[in-house]
């Protein structure tokens, strides 16, 4: 591929991916602590009953305790305006280093491939929000000792296409990794965003565009 029309854009995407990961690298975020508010939970309707007194009749009166204010400190990254166009740039030359494969492949193909990932990826999100709590977390073990696996099989198939070249083994492994990796990829997708929503996990690009903003 040395020396045709695909071998530039290669080379200048490899070479600008690595030296903008090595300038965003050498950047370090500044952190800003904000102090926010917290009332207690969301649904008021938890708020505990408290006997406050008994009415001349007998019948007790009854208050639910109130929430006292909370703050939280809540520490958001600050970055550079060169943080930010190396990262920029590290994406755009890993989309320019992609060009000649997709040079060499057919539009609607290029097109079905970029359209499958919104499905998998958009569709198992979505999938796991409206599942129950907690209903995916005991495949946790078997995903990622899954993926562990199809890493080691796609070493085996390196290892035995270099020693013997191509064979009905480095065959299957493509085959295999092709198929078995986009149903993992759906499921790990699915496990973390379920795990973000179990644990509340912040939603740092909503909170840094609030605080900034507003």
């Amino acid at each position: 591929m040395i020396g045709s029309p695909q071998s530039l854009p290669l080379g200048l995407g490899v070479g600008g991916s690595m030296l903008s990961l090595i300038l965003c690298n050498m950047q370090q975020p500044t952190y800003t602590t904000y102090d926010t508010i917290w009332d207690g939970p969301l649904d008021y309707s938890v708020k505990k009953p408290i006997l406050k007194s008994v009415d001349k009749s007998g019948k007790s009166v009854i208050e639910f305790e109130e929430f006292s204010k909370s703050v939280i400190p809540i520490t958001v990254a600050n970055y550079s305006t060169l943080h930010k166009m190396a990262f920029v740039s590290f994406c755009v030359f890993n989309g320019i280093s992609l060009s000649p494969a997709f040079g060499l492949l057919p539009v609607s193909t290029v097109l079905g491939v970029a359209a499958l990932s919104v499905f998998v990826t958009g569709g198992s999100a979505f999938a796991a929000l409206k599942m129950k709590p907690d209903s995916l977390t005991k495949y946790k073990p078997i995903l990622y000792g899954s993926l562990f696996g199809l890493f080691g099989l796609g070493l085996v198939s390196i290892g035995t296409s270099i020693m013997m070249g191509e064979n009905t083994f480095t065959h299957f492994a493509q085959e295999f990794d092709l198929y078995f990796g986009l149903a993992l990829f759906t499921g790990l997708t699915a496990l973390d965003t379920m795990l973000s929503k179990l644990f509340k996990r912040v939603n740092q690009i909503t909170l840094e565009f609030q605080l900034i903003y507003f």
